[in-house]
């Protein structure tokens, strides 16, 4: 398989768009979408940061030995996965004010509360 189709495939592994992409390893969107036409090849410094994004190495990029039949993927980090979520939540933090993280972190504290109760109730529901 080629780069481009590798960089579209293990993006959309990941369930990230072409713009979550992007913005991931700092560059535009257009830059992306021209990669995986094939119109452009990324350089090497954006090679490594396509496969730290993506939890390959710089050759699983690189060769011609990945295929779609050879690909796993239960190896590639899922949007889900722990790590993304936290980057995700992260970035989110940083456009929040003063006030509105306080909010939240009030907010989350609630939750946990509520969570404990609701935790004890079933361990009583269980005696």
């Amino acid at each position: 398989m080629k780069l481009n189709g590798k960089i579209r495939m293990f993006r959309e592994s990941m369930g990230l768009t072409q713009k979550e992409l992007a913005e991931k390893i700092g560059i535009s969107e257009k830059a992306v979408s021209s990669w995986e036409v094939g119109a452009a090849t990324p350089r090497m410094g954006m090679m490594q940061a396509l496969a730290d994004v993506f939890g390959v190495r710089m050759v699983d990029l690189l060769s011609d030995s990945t295929t779609e039949n050879d690909f796993n993927p239960d190896l590639v980090p899922r949007r889900n996965h722990p790590k993304s979520v936290f980057d995700r939540v992260t970035k989110d933090l940083n456009d929040f004010d003063d006030m509105q993280l306080k909010r939240l972190i009030s907010y989350a504290q609630k939750l946990i509360e509520l969570h404990q109760i609701l935790k004890e109730g079933e361990e009583d529901d269980n005696l």
